[in-house]
């Protein structure tokens, strides 16, 4: 996804389009500005695949997707943002739409957020290998506008 650009195309692999972007096609995350505050949440990360698992009970394998879900909006004014994007080891390398309901964000959060929710697959092996000095802390991020992000609470 460069910045300031629409998503990338999502990786197709046989039965199922992922939302992770092909290693060509992830940029630097250095190319976005990023804003103070939080923009929404992580809710919940697992192993999928062959092997499900809760994410941390067994390494990770190159055949395993990580399952993400959580909502991203503005709060105060009810504003579902549009894309949620991801990142490690410095670069952006996946997106997903924000479009499925989630009645206790409504509910909790503000009546206008109506549809804040995601839930992205990313194939792990699709995913960079951090150096011994880069991130290696997978982080999401809310599309404010054009090349603005906004934090999601929660890391993985």
């Amino acid at each position: 996804m460069p910045a300031g650009g629409g998503p990338a195309s999502p990786v197709a692999v046989p039965g199922r389009a992922y939302d992770g972007f092909a290693l060509a096609d992830q940029t630097p995350l250095a190319d976005w500005q990023i804003q103070p505050g939080e923009a929404g949440s992580l809710d919940h990360a697992s192993i999928a695949g062959v092997e499900p698992a809760a994410l941390g009970m067994r390494p990770l394998r190159d055949s395993d997707i990580l399952a993400i879900t959580g909502w991203a909006g503005e709060p105060r004014i009810g504003l579902r943002y549009p894309w949620v994007v991801f990142s490690l080891c410095g670069s952006v390398i996946g997106a997903v739409r924000v479009e499925e309901p989630r009645p206790a964000i409504t509910r909790l959060i503000h009546a206008n957020l109506r549809a804040p929710g995601f839930s992205a697959h990313l194939p792990v092996s699709l995913l960079p290998r951090c150096s011994d000095h880069g991130v290696s802390t997978l982080s999401a991020y809310a599309l404010l506008e054009e090349n603005r992000l906004g934090p999601l609470a929660g890391r993985l």
